[in-house]
C-alpha cells in the first residue's frame, strides 16, 4: 500500500488558508486528496484517515503507537492527543467521547478506494488476490487486494471471529466481482486465478 500512497503524496497542493502551513504542506496536501477521494466520509473522518495513512508511511508500519509517535513529532503535538484521535477513529460510536460521534462503516470506503487505486491504471485488466490471515484463535482477517508489480493494495476487508463459517472466501469473491462490475468499473476485466 505504501507504494501506491507514496506516489500520491509527492505533489503538494494547498487546500485552505487554515491548513496552509509550509512546514506541513505534504501532510495537508494528502489530507485534501483523501477528503476528495472519500466524499461519503465526514470531513473529520477523512482527515483522521489521512493522518493515519500519512503517519503509517512515515513510520513504515501501521501500529497505532508508531503512527502516533511520528505524527506527533511532525505536527509538534502531544503524543497522547494524536494517539487518542487516531484510536477514536476506528472505535464504535458508543465508546467515543462527545455527543455527535459517528461510527465508521469501512464498507462504504471500498468502491471509492478501488476507484482511487485504479485512477490512471495502465489497462482495463485487474488482478485481485484474496487473503485470509488468522491471528491465532482470536480472529481471521479476510481481504481483497489489487495486485500490481509485486505489491498488493487491500481494497476491501472484513474481520471475523476465528472458527466462524463466514470466513469462507467464495462469498467474498462474489462481493469483489460486484465491486468491480459496478457502474464505475463496467469496462474492467477481472482476471481469475487457477
Amino acid at each position: 500500500m505504501a507504494r501506491f500512497v507514496e506516489q500520491e503524496v509527492g505533489t503538494a497542493i494547498l487546500l485552505t488558508e487554515r491548513l496552509a502551513m509550509s512546514r506541513h504542506t505534504p501532510l495537508y496536501s494528502w489530507i485534501g486528496r483523501v477528503v476528495a477521494a472519500f466524499p461519503q466520509l465526514s470531513r473529520p473522518q477523512a482527515t483522521v484517515l489521512a493522518l493515519y495513512s500519512f503517519g503509517a508511511i512515515l513510520a513504515r508500519r501501521c501500529g497505532l503507537n508508531s503512527v502516533a509517535i511520528h505524527l506527533a513529532s511532525l505536527m509538534g503535538a502531544s503524543y497522547h492527543t494524536i494517539r487518542s484521535r487516531l484510536q477514536e477513529f476506528y472505535q464504535p460510536a458508543s465508546v467515543k467521547s462527545g455527543t455527535q460521534r459517528r461510527e465508521l462503516d469501512v464498507a462504504v470506503c471500498f468502491a471509492p478506494l478501488l476507484a482511487w487505486v485504479l485512477k490512471g491504471w495502465p489497462s482495463n485488466r485487474l488482478a485481485l488476490a484474496l487473503d485470509a490471515t488468522s491471528l491465532g484463535d482470536r480472529f481471521t482477517a479476510l481481504s481483497i487486494n489489487v495486485v500490481y508489480r509485486g505489491s498488493a493494495c487491500p481494497v476491501a476487508w472484513k474481520k471475523d471471529r476465528a472458527g466462524q463459517r463466514s470466513t469462507c472466501l467464495e462469498p467474498r469473491m462474489d462481493r469483489a466481482s460486484a465491486l468491480v462490475s459496478g457502474a464505475r468499473f463496467r469496462h474492467w476485466f477481472l482476471l481469475d486465478g487457477p
